[in-house]
């Protein structure tokens, strides 16, 4: 159809407004525009017929409605309205000869219509068999639903005939069945009836005595079963017997008997509890359980022996009650004016405090009834059963939990109930929460001791369930009660432990002997009072660690910084004999405090060696400034060995400075002996260090001396005897401290070393001992003269190269020195480096102590890093934990990266006191990250 319309439209563009149902512009402008116009809206048109294959005909029109966007949709009446016009024009435009009539407008209409009815026709005839099949399916579709159509109505007249046929029998089945259900009813309604009255008759038949009451407990048993059967029927029917005559006329006499058996069971219960008999209670529980309320019955005995537990403490610590106990005991002056006081009047405050104690010791006494009367029930319950069906009673009311849920809830109540109270008195501030306070060690020791006793008269009874709990949950549960009245005495504790570790000072800035017994005193009070209880032990431990780390901080604030290393010869002055004083008395409470550590859990063993540690951290700065003053007049001297002749054979007439460094010691340790005394603690570990300054300066002075002949070095080893005598004899440097010291073996390995042979020194085992820079210097003594010194080299003489050795130089600063010195000697002198034994031997030295260097680096860098952990995790780095670590981390360098986590593992826990398992996979992954630096490092100068 659209290539006829198409070749229509080429051969007669006029007719594009009938083909496309558009206007086309040419047919506006009328015949008379060029062919050229025509030919473009014929190109419009055939673009728009031609297309694109590929696209649909909505995309085809889009495109012809972009190329021609001045063409409008085709109207008829605008057309001719259009066409009208023009022919008005007409006579105008004859003349042109280009003018367009009306009737040529209508011919021209009546042509393309012939023209569209011819395609049409056309198209119809070629198309022919394609619409007869369209109307044949047509056909075919209008039979089909005309069988449908009759089908459904057939199905519709077959369920209307059924449904006629089936109403009826349904509606006498309906019927029939309505009428069984109410018959069923009425059986059952009268079976309940005639079961009620039934058991209304056995009931009445039960002996009972002139008084209404049973004749004896099988009696009352039996009337309660019966009873609880009667209203288990009265329950089961609902409002069934609601109107039936012969059940309201015995409700009245089922309501009497019901209110008859329940207060007969009830006292009777009550004589058993009382009398702690178990025959009378298993009896009363028995009858109980006949009439179904034995749950109740036990929940509402528990409830009322708890709450008079609680009620018996509140009454006991009621001021006014308080007030008049203790008026009565001091001949009524607990009232004035007719009025009961809240708070004592003055002069009555010690009768107070003893009638509130009185009060608790009594209020006790009553909770101990109550907690053993709920432990009689327990007891009961467990062992009895019904005979019937074998029922175990306890496990009627708490199920299958525990044997001991009643106690539990018992002792869960009490504590609830007076922790709530003992809030409420705390909050109130009067003189009962004051009382409490001050006398919490004994508030706290009379409930343990009630629970105490509980569970003691429990377990004399064989084969019952416990009042407490074994595995120590219940005490802690109601000592957890007093945590409001533990909280404020805790911190009045903390503050009266912290007014007396100030007290120390009161004199100004010593501590006096006396003070710091007082101290000692309080601290050992505080902790008896709860050294029974372990979670009271623990913070009464943190606040003695706080007086203690308190007591540290005041006493650095009062030491003494300036002391000048010439009044070492001089008669103590008073910064001195300050600083000795707080030393003295700070190791001694460290000392004393220290001895009772092992008898501590490990928690409070930890809360009191952190302030400890505080305490021996300033008794050690205490003894610095002195110390530090003694170790430069020491250097001083060691520094005039350089201005000796250690190659003459003169004698000792030149060791003046030796003399001078012993008599030193001596004054010192006489002058004050206290700081010289101790044998272990913070003052050993001070005197320990000064005496390692004074064994490192002294062999680092004398490795420096290089000509020595073999009387001079006897005299060096008489010398160095008799400094390593002193610090023995005068200051006390002795013990397992001093011997497994790295400068005392290398003071003594030294003495011996200057003594070998040069050719024995490689195999000899003092070199483990002796410190590789001192090897280093002392074999320039032995190498030959061509070889400079490092001092020299540097220009320093050789008294400000050993205050540099001292005080700044590292390892590998010291070994870049040297092997500077040998680089040169061995370039200048090869034969002579070649086959000298020394040069070989400092040549051996200094790689270790390269490699030794390296190791030195990890160790600083794995403290480093467990000190920031450790500081992370809110913990103290302490000297303890840091040897232990440094210990670790020397022994892990000697093994493979295999341990790695074995170490982090252990130096976690020696830094870290809590465990942390994503701690140490952190730390384990920074150190391996650190080993595989320094073996790089090590196989880079390798």
């Amino acid at each position: 159809m659209i290539d006829p319309l198409r070749r229509v439209i080429e051969s007669k563009p006029f007719l594009e407004p009938f083909c496309t149902g558009r206007a086309s512009r040419s047919l506006d402008r009328g015949r008379h525009r060029a062919s050229d116009e025509d030919g473009g809206t014929a190109s419009a048109v055939r673009r728009w017929f031609e297309g694109d294959s590929t696209t649909s005909s909505a995309n085809d029109g889009a495109s012809i409605a972009s190329g021609a966007a001045d063409e409008e949709a085709f109207d008829a009446v605008r057309y001719a309205r259009e066409a009208i016009a023009r022919s008005r024009r007409g006579s105008v435009e004859l003349t042109s000869g280009s003018s367009q009539t009306a009737l040529d407008e209508v011919a021209a209409l009546a042509e393309g219509t012939r023209t569209m009815e011819g395609l049409i026709r056309e198209e119809v005839i070629a198309k022919r068999e394609t619409l007869d099949r369209a109307l044949s399916g047509m056909r075919e579709a209008e039979v089909t639903m005309e069988t449908i159509r009759d089908g459904s109505s057939a199905v519709a007249d077959a369920v209307r005939r059924v449904a006629t046929q089936l109403g009826e029998p349904h509606r006498a089945i309906e019927a029939a069945t309505r009428t069984l259900e109410r018959l069923t009813s009425t059986g059952e309604t009268l079976r309940g009836i005639v079961k009620v009255l039934k058991l209304t008759s056995k009931l009445r038949e039960c002996r009972v005595e002139e008084d209404g009451s049973f004749s004896d407990s099988s009696e009352l048993s039996k009337a309660a079963k019966l009873l609880g059967e009667i209203k288990a029927t009265l329950k089961s029917a609902g409002g069934d017997f609601d109107g039936v005559d012969v059940v309201e006329e015995q409700m009245a006499y089922i309501r009497e008997r019901s209110s008859a058996i329940s207060r007969e069971t009830n006292a009777a219960l009550d004589r058993g509890m009382e009398a702690m008999s178990q025959a009378n209670v298993g009896a009363a529980l028995q009858v109980h359980y006949n009439l179904n309320e034995l749950r109740d019955v036990v929940d509402a005995r528990v409830s009322f022996h708890a709450a008079s537990a609680i009620d018996a403490v509140k009454d006991a610590m009621d001021a006014e009650a308080v007030g008049r106990t203790a008026g009565a005991s001091t001949s009524g002056e607990g009232r004035r004016g007719g009025r009961q006081l809240a708070a004592p009047p003055h002069g009555a405050e010690r009768a107070w405090m003893e009638a509130l104690w009185r009060r608790i010791d009594v209020s006790m006494d009553a909770v101990y009834d109550n907690a053993m009367s709920v432990w009689h029930l327990q007891r009961v319950l467990a062992k009895k059963r019904d005979p019937l069906t074998q029922t175990l009673f306890i496990e009627e009311v708490v199920g299958r939990t525990s044997n001991q849920a009643l106690c539990d809830r018992f002792w869960a109540v009490f504590a609830k109930g007076v922790s709530e109270h003992l809030s409420r008195t705390h909050a109130a501030a009067g003189f009962i929460a004051g009382a409490l306070q001050k006398g919490f060690p004994t508030l706290i020791g009379a409930i343990e001791g009630v629970v105490n006793k509980c569970a003691r008269d429990a377990e004399a009874a064989k084969g019952a369930p416990g009042c407490v709990r074994k595995d120590g949950s219940t005490r802690a549960q109601v000592l957890r009660a007093v945590d409001p009245i533990a909280a404020a005495f805790f911190a009045r504790s903390l503050t009266r432990l912290t007014e007396s570790a100030n007290n120390c000072f009161v004199n100004g800035r010593t501590i006096e002997r006396t003070s710091a017994d007082a101290f000692l005193s309080r601290i050992r009070y505080e902790i008896d009072a709860v050294a029974d209880y372990d979670h009271l032990l623990n913070n009464a431990c943190g606040n003695a660690s706080s007086a203690l780390k308190a007591l540290a901080d005041r006493a650095k604030r009062s030491i003494g910084r300036s002391i000048e290393k010439s009044s070492v010869l001089e008669e103590s002055n008073p910064t001195q004999r300050s600083n000795a004083q707080i030393a003295e008395q700070l190791s001694r409470v460290h000392g004393l405090l220290s001895k009772v550590l092992p008898s501590f859990a490990p928690a409070p063993r930890r809360a009191l060696e952190a302030g400890l540690e505080h305490v021996a951290a300033a008794a050690f700065e205490a003894t610095k400034p002195f110390f530090d003053a003694v170790g430069d007049w020491c250097d001083d001297r060691f520094a005039e060995m350089h201005d000796r002749d250690y190659k003459s054979a003169t004698g000792d007439k030149g060791a003046q400075n030796v003399i001078a460094v012993t008599s030193t010691i001596a004054h010192v340790a006489e002058s004050y002996p206290g700081l010289f005394s101790a044998s272990h603690g913070p003052l050993m570990a001070a005197r320990l260090a000064l005496g390692e300054r004074i064994a490192r300066a002294l062999i680092v002075h004398a490795s420096l001396i290089r000509e020595l002949d073999q009387g001079g070095k006897m005299r060096l080893v008489k010398e160095i005897t008799e400094i390593e005598n002193a610090l023995t004899t005068h200051a006390g440097v002795v013990g397992v401290e001093a011997e497994s010291s790295s400068d005392f073996k290398s003071m003594k390995a030294f003495k011996s070393l200057v003594l070998l042979p040069t050719e024995s020194i490689e195999r000899s085992p003092l070199i483990a001992d002796l410190s590789p820079r001192v090897l280093l210097h002392h074999l320039y003594s032995r190498a030959p003269s061509e070889l400079r010194t490092p001092a020299k080299r540097a220009s320093l003489n050789l008294k400000q190269y050993a205050s540099w050795l001292l005080k700044r130089a590292s390892d590998a600063e010291v070994w870049r020195g040297v092997k500077g010195t040998l680089d040169v000697f061995e370039e200048g002198h090869r034969d002579a480096a070649r086959g000298d034994v020394a040069f070989a031997l400092m040549r051996a030295s200094g790689e270790r102590l390269a490699e030794a260097t390296v190791d030195a680096n990890f160790t600083a860098r794995a403290f480093r890093l467990a000190e920031r952990e450790a500081r992370a995790r809110d913990k103290t780095f302490t000297p303890k934990a840091a040897h232990a670590l440094g210990a670790l981390s020397l022994e892990f360098l000697k093994s493979s990266a295999a341990d790695v986590r074995a170490y982090a593992a252990h130096a976690s826990r020696d830094v870290i006191t809590r465990e942390d398992v994503g701690l140490r996979a952190r730390r384990a992954s920074e150190i391996t990250r650190v080993v595989a630096e320094r073996r790089a490092d090590a196989d880079a100068d390798a």
